[in-house]
């Protein structure tokens, strides 16, 4: 057999065995829309407040006879396409996605957001997309979505927690006060503000001392000092922190009977702490911490802030006998003429007067000095 009749031979032979297998074409994957696609949906979605796309229904072409085409089947494992969906992104494979369409839905505030957010917040794996859903719940702001919250108080994230406490406030749920209490409770008793400073600034915090804040807010919103007081106040009714956000809501929460703490906190460390005590003791009108913010007003050289918020909080008290102090604060070097006379108490009379007279001389005084320089 002849070299070119073995090569002939061979290759009928590889045809045919080629012929006997069939050729599977990989299918080519359809790649989804990308993280940045899917963020620029919950985006514009957010912005037009609207929890998804309006249906777009094909419209219908009329056919002529005779020209009818053959509908094309669509594959039994083929998905629809994906489309702009707030409520559908709650289900993405991507937990950056779930957190941040929770948020989305949120703001976007319609009812029908409830339901969705309400599971999310119940079983999704990641604590950061719970505690968002959450807080979405909350700037919904429906009441039906309070027991969900409720539930959502047991959660073994504290800033899920937190988060949940926060809600209920923004809801306005007092039903709730109570057990956003206990969790606040536990969390201090646990130590959550042990070593916090006074004015400690940072965030965010630990997770239990995050809870311990955002409950606390939630409480003021709901004015349920009584559950506050188990909270941060020992036996002898003193506060357990000078953490300012104690101060702070102490004194937004606007009960005669927290006027004790703060008469507490009005002195010693944290100029917050200070600044936020006299606002509340202000805001209550306590003739009784009269002295007290005199105390604070007097240390304006070293600390203006506090001094500024006990001058305010003397001048929603209207004690008359502050004046001095207001006149006095009108001569120390570098305090603004400005915050005395539209703070003091004496509001008419000679006594308004005299503090207008000393203002516009302390004033012409620092400018002659100014000139000078």
């Amino acid at each position: 057999m002849s070299t070119l009749h073995r090569a002939g031979v061979v290759l009928a032979m590889l045809l045919a065995s080629a012929s006997a297998v069939p050729v599977i074409w990989a299918a080519t994957p359809v790649a989804g829309p990308s993280y940045e696609q899917k963020l620029a949906w919950i985006l514009r979605l957010e912005d037009q407040r609207m929890l998804r796309d309006p249906v777009q229904l094909p419209v219908a072409v009329p056919e002529t006879e005779g020209k009818k085409k053959k509908k094309k089947s669509k594959a039994p494992d083929e998905a629809p396409p994906m489309t702009p969906d707030l409520v559908a992104m709650l289900k993405d494979p991507d937990a950056r996605i779930r957190r941040r369409a929770a948020l989305g839905a949120g703001r976007v505030r319609l009812a029908e957001a409830v339901g969705p957010l309400s599971a999310l917040m119940a079983s999704d794996p990641e604590p950061e997309v719970r505690q968002m859903a959450a807080f979405g719940l909350g700037l919904v702001g429906r009441a039906d979505a309070a027991a969900a919250l409720h539930t959502a108080l047991n959660d073994q994230s504290p800033i899920v927690r937190g988060r949940a406490a926060e809600a209920l406030g923004l809801i306005g749920d007092t039903a709730g006060a109570a057990a956003i209490g206990q969790m606040v409770q536990a969390y201090v008793k646990g130590g959550a503000l042990a070593t916090i400073s006074a004015d400690e600034l940072g965030y965010p915090l630990s997770q239990e001392t995050e809870a311990v804040r955002l409950g606390l807010y939630a409480l003021v919103r709901l004015k349920a000092f009584d559950p506050m007081a188990a909270a941060i106040l020992d036996a002898a009714g003193e506060p357990v922190s000078r953490w300012w956000p104690v101060a702070y809501a102490l004194g937004r929460v606007q009960d005669p009977k927290a006027i004790p703490a703060l008469r507490a906190l009005v002195t010693g460390e944290g100029r917050y702490t200070r600044g936020f005590a006299a606002r509340g003791l202000g805001s209550l009108k306590d003739a009784g911490a009269s002295d007290l913010l005199k105390i604070v007003v007097g240390d304006v050289a070293r600390e203006p802030g506090p001094a500024v918020e006990a001058v305010r909080a003397l001048a929603e008290i209207g004690d008359p006998k502050a004046l001095p102090v207001f006149l006095g604060l009108l001569r120390t070097p570098g305090v603004s003429s400005g915050i005395p006379v539209r703070s003091h108490p004496a509001r008419s009379g000679a006594d308004s007067r005299a503090v207008a007279s000393c203002a516009a001389t302390a004033s012409s005084s620092r400018v002659s000095a100014s000139a000078r320089s």
